[in-house]
C-alpha cells in the first residue's frame, strides 16, 4: 500500500478494514508517524511523570463514533434483556 510497494486488491482492503472496524479510506490515509510521535513524546516525558498524547482529530472522531456505537449496542441489549426478564416474570406468574 505504501508507495505502491504492495498492490492490495479492493476486496482484500475491504476485508482488512472490516476486521479492524474502520473504512478502507481510513486505512489508505492512516499516518503511522502520528502514532510514533505520540509514543516518542510519551517516552521522553515518562521519566518526568508528564504524559503528553497527541491524536489526530480524524482518529479521535473515529474513536468517539465507535464508542457511541458500542454504547448504543449496550443500551439495545440492556433493553432486550429487561424485556426478556419482564416476559419471563409474566410467564412464571401465569404458570403458578
Amino acid at each position: 500500500m505504501e508507495n505502491n510497494e504492495l498492490a492490495v486488491k479492493k476486496q482484500m482492503l475491504e476485508e482488512i478494514a472490516n476486521i479492524l472496524e474502520v473504512t478502507p479510506e481510513q486505512l489508505k490515509t492512516f499516518d503511522e508517524q502520528k502514532i510514533l510521535n505520540a509514543e516518542v513524546m510519551y517516552n521522553i516525558n515518562q521519566d518526568q511523570n508528564i504524559h503528553y498524547y497527541s491524536i489526530d482529530p480524524k482518529l479521535e472522531k473515529l474513536y468517539e463514533a465507535r464508542i457511541r456505537h458500542l454504547e448504543e449496542q449496550v443500551e439495545h441489549y440492556r433493553k432486550l434483556a429487561e424485556s426478556n426478564q419482564s416476559e419471563n416474570e409474566l410467564s412464571s406468574h401465569y404458570l403458578k
